[in-house]
C-alpha cells in the first residue's frame, strides 16, 4: 500500500490558482455593479431631460395659442376696417357724384339687395332645415376644430400645415356653395340676383367718373385709410410674433422627442441588461423559498 506523499509545489499551485479564481470573481462582480448602475443612471437622467424639456414646452405652447388668438382678433379688425373703408368711399362718392346721381345709384343698389335677400331667405331657411344641412355643419364644425390644432401643431412642416389648413378651409367654406346653389335653383332669387347685379353694374360705371384722388383725399375715407394702414401693421408684427412663437416651440419639441428616443433606448438597454436579469432570478427565487 503506498502513501501518497505532500508535494509543496502542488499545493503552491493549487493556492495560486484558487486565489486567483476569488480575485476574478471580486471583479467580476464589481464589474456587475458598475454595469447596472450606469443602465439605472442612464434611464435617470434620460427621464430627468424629457422632464425638463416637457416643462420648457408647456408655457411656450401657451404663449403660441395666445399669439395665435391675438393673430385672430387683428385679422377681424381688418375685416372690419375694410367694411368701413367701404362705407366712407360710399359716403365721400354720394357727396362728390351728387350731379351725376350716384346717390341714387347707391339707393337702388340698397334696395334690389333687400329684394334679393327677402326672396334667399324661405329657400335657405329650408336648406338649414335639412338634415344634410345638419350633417354638413358637423362637419365644419370639426373641420374648424381640426384647423385650430394644426395651427397649433410643433411637428408639422410649414408647407405641410398650410396644405392641411388649405383643403380644411375647403370644408368650412362648402355651406356658402351650398347655399348659394339652392338660391340658383329658385327662379325669383335668379331674378332678383340679376336685378341686383345689374344696379351694381350701373353704379360702378357712374363712379369710373368721378376722380379717384378726390374720393381718397375725403376726410372720411382718409381716416378709415389710416385705420386700414395701422391695422395691417398690426397685422404684420402678430404675424412675425406667432412665428417666432412657433419655431421657439417647435425647437424644444424636437427636444422634447430626442428625450423621449433616448428615454426608451436607456430602457431597452437597462431591460436587457444581464445582471439586472440576475438579480431579478436571485430575487424571485429568494421569494418562492
Amino acid at each position: 500500500m503506498q502513501i501518497a506523499l505532500f508535494r509543496p509545489g502542488v499545493w503552491l499551485v493549487a493556492s495560486l490558482l484558487f486565489g486567483l479564481s476569488l480575485t476574478s470573481a471580486y471583479a467580476q462582480k464589481g464589474n456587475n455593479k458598475n454595469d447596472e448602475k450606469k443602465e439605472n443612471d442612464r434611464v435617470r437622467n434620460a427621464e430627468k431631460e424629457l422632464s425638463e424639456a416637457r416643462k420648457q414646452l408647456a408655457p411656450l405652447q401657451n404663449e403660441l395659442k395666445a399669439s395665435l388668438r391675438k393673430l385672430d382678433a387683428v385679422q377681424d379688425k381688418l375685416v372690419a376696417a375694410k367694411r368701413a373703408m367701404r362705407e366712407a368711399e360710399d359716403q365721400a362718392e354720394s357727396e362728390l357724384g351728387k350731379s351725376i346721381g350716384i346717390p341714387e345709384a347707391i339707393a337702388k343698389v340698397t334696395e334690389k339687395r333687400r329684394v334679393y335677400d327677402a326672396a334667399s331667405k324661405p329657400i335657405l331657411e329650408q336648406l338649414h332645415a335639412r338634415p344634410e344641412w345638419k350633417t354638413l355643419q358637423d362637419q365644419v364644425a370639426k373641420a374648424k376644430s381640426d384647423k385650430e390644432e394644426i395651427r397649433e401643431n410643433l411637428e408639422l412642416e410649414d408647407a405641410e400645415r398650410e396644405e392641411k389648413i388649405k383643403a380644411l378651409n375647403q370644408i368650412i367654406e362648402r355651406p356658402f356653395a351650398v347655399e348659394n346653389k339652392a338660391l340658383q335653383g329658385n327662379a325669383e332669387c335668379v331674378a332678383a340676383k340679376q336685378e341686383l347685379d345689374k344696379a351694381s353694374a350701373e353704379l360702378l360705371e357712374l363712379r369710373k367718373k368721378l376722380t379717384a384722388s378726390k374720393v381718397e383725399a375725403h376726410p372720411l375715407v382718409t381716416k378709415a385709410t389710416k385705420v386700414i394702414k395701422e391695422v395691417e401693421q398690426n397685422l404684420r408684427n402678430e404675424e412675425k410674433e406667432a412665428s417666432k412663437v412657433r419655431a421657439e416651440a417647435a425647437k424644444v419639441q424636437r427636444k422634447v422627442a430626442q428625450s423621449q428616443a433616448d428615454l426608451v433606448r436607456a430602457k431597452q438597454a437597462d431591460a436587457k441588461d444581464p445582471n439586472k436579469n440576475n438579480k431579478n432570478d436571485k430575487n424571485n427565487k429568494g421569494k418562492g423559498k
